[in-house]
């Protein structure tokens, strides 16, 4: 009996101990969340060179339509995804200064960066060909630039750069350096484009993809 006894205070003790531990105290507050849908105020739009040179009776030298769309793959949710189309020329630089503006409608200044990435639907950053080109897109930073892009004070000098290379391509730099946009102002975004010279007759076109999401942050 004396045996048993001294068995069993501990494990009576233990359990003592433990049981405060079971027990809670719940406390719950109540909120509600409204969202609401509004009209967009930072949007895209066509700059000058997109404007004066597309021809839709023929291949455009640019071209921005704003109205295109991709449904997200997680939500179903359908987003705006603009489509820029910009023409190279065989064995030659092209350089378009205007032909996507940033437009900010909102009453605060936003910060814009882009960023090549996979878009919500799950298209790849690149696809296509590019074994024969590559491309850089800047942004402005003066609402009135000139056309020299290496001028700092007008353009920002990180630009996103997809390099020539094996398909589906090689991205250089995936993320541009970061501008402001004034409320109530817009910045354009320049296009540059290289295509080999293949030294045939009888050039075939080739077109590469590549996919970007702009993102803008109050400032």
């Amino acid at each position: 009996m004396k045996i048993r006894g001294r068995l069993g205070l501990p494990i009576i003790a233990v359990l003592l101990i433990a049981a405060p531990a079971a027990a809670s105290v719940l406390t719950q507050t109540f909120g509600k969340g409204d969202v609401t849908a509004a009209a967009a105020c930072f949007t895209r739009a066509e700059g000058a060179d997109a404007i004066a040179y597309a021809n839709n009776a023929q291949d455009p030298y640019a071209d921005v339509d704003t109205t295109s769309t991709v449904t997200d793959a997680t939500s179903g949710v359908i987003l705006v995804q603009d489509t820029v189309t910009v023409t190279g020329y065989e064995g030659a630089r092209v350089t378009y200064t205007d032909v996507i503006r940033f437009v900010n409608g909102c009453d605060h200044p936003i910060n814009l960066t882009l960023k090549v990435e996979n878009d919500p639907a799950g298209g790849a950053d690149l696809s296509g060909t590019w074994t024969d080109k590559a491309v850089k897109l800047y942004l402005a930073e003066s609402a009135t630039p000139g056309t020299d892009l290496s001028l700092a004070t007008d353009w920002n000098q990180t630009y996103i750069h997809v390099a020539k290379g094996n398909t589906p391509g090689s991205v250089a730099t995936a993320t541009s350096g970061t501008v402001t946009i004034p409320a109530g102002s817009q910045l354009q975004g320049a296009f540059v484009i290289e295509v080999d010279d293949d030294g045939a007759a009888g050039f075939t076109p080739t077109t590469g993809t590549f996919r970007y999401t702009a993102e803008a942050i109050s400032g």
